[in-house]
């Protein structure tokens, strides 16, 4: 149960059923705003599963960068680059199959 429900159920209004739940709907969140919600959790869990290293690997290649200008620009093999898409793949497929 998340603690926005607990919230709606503890709050005054839905204890004393005269008094309606007037205003809630202005506290709870619309469909945009949880998806931006799951987005940051799910960027949050990617950080702390992935390296420093695969970190700028995967920020160079969202920007679109190619392997070879990842390669250059972070001063290692393009074999390298490949190996860490590779752990990034590896490591976040689970977690982004979670939620």
């Amino acid at each position: 149960m998340s603690r926005l429900f607990l919230f709606a159920l503890t709050c005054p209004h839905a204890q004393n059923p005269g008094t309606g739940l007037e205003g809630l709907e202005e506290i709870l969140p619309d469909d945009n705003t949880r998806r931006r919600i799951r987005e940051m959790e799910v960027i949050d869990m990617l950080r702390h599963a992935v390296s420093d290293g695969e970190l700028e690997v995967a920020d160079a290649f969202l920007k679109g960068y190619t392997q070879t200008e990842i390669a250059k620009l972070l001063g290692i093999s393009q074999q390298a680059v490949a190996k860490r898409l590779a752990n990034i793949r590896k490591k976040t497929r689970p977690l982004l199959l979670r939620g």
